[in-house]
């Protein structure tokens, strides 16, 4: 998950950063998610407002407190991501909602109502030896 999402949308994200910063890739050596679960809060379905007539959207309050720690590498200066938590309003949309029990939907979409909070803690000390500063 890590090689195949998070360090293409990295490495797109820094992409407009002045070298060395404007590449970068995921130590896979001493990243991970962690092993805590998110959690969903008080579900609410109701019928979407979406194109297609059997659309089903389910609002809940998503919460996530993350014990895991994503190493990024920039030309040998390594910076850490660790304890991310990410908590607002999941909005949930089922598009398509078959007819008949036993066949997919035409597809599925998630997305926050807002900018949710986002909190994590930063591990500089690999960034403070590469460039020889005492944090």
């Amino acid at each position: 998950l890590i090689a195949e999402i998070a360090e293409p949308a990295v490495n797109h994200a820094v992409s407009s950063l002045l070298p060395p910063f404007n590449t970068c890739k995921i130590d896979q050596e001493r990243s991970n998610l962690g092993s805590n679960p998110f959690h969903l809060v008080l579900p609410q379905v109701s019928p979407s407002r979406g194109t297609l007539p059997h659309d089903l959207s389910i609002t809940t309050r998503f919460n996530w407190q993350g014990n895991g720690s994503i190493y990024l590498v920039f030309s040998g200066a390594t910076i850490g991501i660790m304890d991310l938590s990410i908590c607002g309003d999941l909005i949930v949309e089922i598009l398509g909602l078959p007819e008949a029990p036993g066949k997919a939907s035409e597809g599925l979409r998630l997305f926050f109502a807002e900018l949710p909070t986002i909190d994590f803690h930063v591990d500089r000390r690999q960034l403070a030896k590469a460039v020889k500063v005492n944090f």
